[in-house]
């Protein structure tokens, strides 16, 4: 639960009021480090996308 399904990177979950919106609905939970240069984003419902650094960056501007 708390590894990606990718490898045996951690997940990062957000919470509070910090939850982004996308297609898939609410983002919750994405691949610490991207594999191959993109990383997989959770959305509610068991939802994911694979996005790119760009993407990802856009979607959440807060991470470091």
């Amino acid at each position: 639960m708390f590894v990606s399904p990718r490898g045996s990177g951690a997940l990062v979950w957000v919470y509070g009021g910090a939850i982004p919106t996308g297609p898939l609905g609410n983002y919750f939970a994405y691949e610490q480090t991207p594999v191959n240069g993109k990383r997989l984003v959770i959305a509610n419902l068991g939802m994911y996308e694979e996005m790119d650094e760009a993407k990802f960056r856009a979607t959440f501007p807060n991470v470091r």
